[in-house]
């Protein structure tokens, strides 16, 4: 079994041994970090992002364990208007392609649509991350909504971010027929 749990200080060290380059720090954070991701500039980052209320970070880990198998969070969310926004995923390397991910998302969307009163929740996935992409759409019910059009760029080549989105209504509808 496993469960959210609020991110820790300590839980950055796991979670820094999972990236190994710049590409995968993108594919994770967006362009947020430079590599090799220093703790530093994460709990700088977490600082500057607002308030317990405008962010909130989760580790996915084993209830038995409490090995740290996942991270994810909110990183923007707008209370006016009851959306948030899915800023960071990220599965361990040896806990990947075993369903994690789908089992944290769907903890995560749960918790932002249930616990925090959320009607919208969006994120954005690199053009070539086929699998996540397929996940969003397939096992957890996004729709894809729009592309940024080459707007990050990786070794020298531009890509492209498509943008997500999921209401509370769709997810019960979505829930309710998986």
């Amino acid at each position: 079994m496993y469960r959210l749990r609020e991110f820790v200080p300590d839980d950055f060290v796991p979670f820094s041994h999972w990236v190994s380059s710049q590409e995968d720090l993108v594919r994770i954070c967006g362009g947020t970090f430079s590599f090799p991701l220093q703790q530093t500039d994460f709990e700088a980052f977490f600082a500057a992002s607002g308030a317990p209320t405008a962010c909130q970070r989760y580790v996915f880990e084993e209830e038995i364990t409490k090995r740290v198998v996942g991270i994810c969070c909110f990183t923007r969310i707008d209370r006016l208007n009851d959306a948030g926004h899915i800023g960071f995923v990220a599965v361990c390397p040896d806990q990947r392609g075993r369903g994690i991910g789908t089992r944290m998302l769907t903890l995560l969307i749960a918790e932002g649509f249930e616990s925090l009163g959320l009607h919208r929740i969006s994120l954005n996935v690199m053009e070539d991350n086929q699998i996540a992409r397929r996940v969003y759409v397939e096992k957890l019910g996004f729709v894809e909504e729009g592309v940024q059009r080459e707007s990050v760029k990786m070794d020298g080549v531009y890509k492209s971010i498509y943008t997500m989105g999921l209401l509370k209504p769709e997810w019960r509808e979505f829930a309710e027929g998986v």
